[in-house]
């Protein structure tokens, strides 16, 4: 009833970590980008592989290993990612009963790179939302983690999948909002993966660059005129407050990562401040350059 597709980067020990949680009976494929595993027998013998010839970018590996699948639905975990042993009896009996939704959102531990817990994030009902509501679970931001989100594949296809034009920013959050608006979301309070986090990656090293922020402009933009087009469209008013308030948030996030007063109010003299943000994230904004301060 489902797929388990990896987009894989070089990493085989970890990767066959991942595939040691899995049932014998789960399909698997593999999108080997950059052709690291051809001669991997522990992959290659529980997996089925496809691999690149080049590196190619990893939104294009990603589309990739979800088109290696034929399942109705699947899953895309990254080959640092593992889940718990057992949870396809789990998932099996939700799709049965949730099968219509385009997206069945699961929880999921935070661990570290030795594979150690750090918290836990998990829905806090099982339920099926629609229209406005299920944009409303990722109006700000995907709290979820791929490895826990079911993807519909029609749904998934529908939507032309990620956006491969993305280069920094998180084409994937974009991808569960564009789904979410116009396919059903269920959550289910049952925990069935650990995401790996790294103390240096992606996200850090470009948040605080213009091209994150360029690509976040294109992102909200898209996102808007999505929103213009739907029955319940919310007020000028609610998606200007949407816009800014994802900004804001990204501009936080950024200011954590700079460290030092000169150096934060050189990154936001660059870009047009967020007014139509909450009052809570302009505290947050004041509290993260208080800190830098110090």
């Amino acid at each position: 009833m489902f797929d388990i597709c990896v987009p894989a980067y070089n990493r085989e020990t970890l990767l066959c970590e991942l595939l040691a949680t899995l049932d014998k009976d789960t399909s698997v494929y593999v999108s080997d980008n950059g052709g690291y595993l051809r001669e991997s027998q522990h992959v290659t013998k529980r997996a089925t592989v496809s691999s690149t010839s080049t590196v190619i970018p990893a939104y294009s590996n990603w589309n990739r290993a979800a088109s290696l699948g034929s399942k109705p639905f699947f899953f895309l975990p990254s080959d640092d990612d593992f889940y718990e042993i057992g949870f396809e009896t789990s998932v099996t009996d939700v799709i049965k009963k949730h099968g219509d939704s385009g997206l069945i959102v699961f929880g999921h531990k935070f661990v570290d790179a030795k594979g150690n817990v750090n918290s836990l994030w998990v829905p806090d009902r099982e339920k099926t939302y629609e229209g406005r509501s299920a944009f409303e679970l990722f109006r700000y931001g995907v709290d979820a983690r791929f490895p826990s989100i079911l993807i519909n594949r029609f749904a998934f296809e529908s939507e032309a999948g990620f956006n491969e034009s993305y280069k920094v920013t998180a084409s994937d959050s974009e991808l569960i909002q564009r789904i979410a608006l116009n396919h059903s979301v269920t959550t289910i309070p049952i925990i069935i993966s650990s995401y790996r986090v790294w103390q240096e990656n992606m996200t850090s090293a470009k948040i605080s660059s213009l091209d994150w922020t360029r690509e976040i402009d294109v992102w909200l933009k898209g996102i808007d005129n999505l929103l213009i087009n739907k029955e319940w469209c919310p007020s000028p008013v609610w998606r200007r407050h949407f816009r800014d308030e994802i900004r804001l948030r990204n501009m936080i996030s950024a200011i954590s990562t700079i460290g030092g007063l000169s150096e934060s109010l050189g990154y936001l003299k660059e870009r047009r401040y967020p007014l139509c943000a909450t009052p809570r994230s302009h505290f947050s904004l004041i509290h993260k350059l208080i800190k830098n301060a110090i």
